[in-house]
């Protein structure tokens, strides 16, 4: 479909940064204008012959003119990996963890962050928000298989290093080193409260949505 001058566009890339220790994407989206029209497929290759080895165009579509690609987004949806033995294909791309850690407990306190609440005990400290208000829908542990263990949570919005700060404090919780309960972490407004900031390279970006 040929764009139009002033077309926005919506652009589904991969981001996956090898031997750097970053946070993954898999879904996320981009908009941008063109002051000139110009044909979809013919854009799609030319961007993805520009772009390094790291980085990936999926797809590109036209959108309404008022499309905003982090403003239009009603949910985000994130995934965490943890291994727990040593895995050199999945290093930079997941958490080690060799402790014992009792998932299905983790799952029970997981499934007490469904819900709207303030996530204020999950943000990072120093990150200045007046709202830490969230609604998640989705926060799901696949037990372990092969050794890899996967957090999914789907909410409304995040605050800053919210799903970092949810798995560790699951970990934490799930090898006895938290004894309150999650409800008891999110009631208490206090990052304190809360486990450790698991490590970057297991965040993958998976999803957004929009209406």
């Amino acid at each position: 479909m040929a764009g139009s001058a002033g077309s926005s566009y919506r652009s589904v890339c991969y981001r996956g940064k090898v031997g750097d220790y970053n946070v993954h994407a898999r879904g996320q989206s981009i908009h941008f204008d063109l002051e000139e029209p110009m044909e979809l497929n013919r854009l799609h290759r030319g961007v993805n012959s520009l772009l390094p080895e790291t980085i990936a165009v999926y797809d590109v579509k036209e959108v309404s003119p008022d499309f905003h690609a982090r403003f239009s987004a009603t949910r985000r949806e994130y995934l965490y990996t943890i291994v727990r033995r040593k895995s050199p294909l999945m290093a930079h791309r997941s958490m080690l963890v060799t402790y014992d850690v009792d998932w299905g407990y983790a799952q029970e306190q997981a499934s007490q962050l469904i819900g709207e609440h303030h996530f204020t005990s999950f943000c990072a400290v120093g990150y200045y928000s007046d709202n830490h208000r969230c609604r998640v829908e989705c926060a799901e542990i696949a037990f372990p298989q092969d050794g890899v263990v996967t957090l999914r949570l789907r909410a409304d919005r995040f605050v800053y290093n919210m799903v970092r700060t949810i798995v560790g404090t699951l970990v934490d919780m799930g090898r006895g080193k938290i004894t309150a309960s999650m409800a008891d972490v999110i009631a208490s407004s206090d990052r304190n409260a809360a486990g450790f900031t698991a490590a970057p390279q297991g965040l993958t970006f998976d999803w957004v949505y929009y209406d």
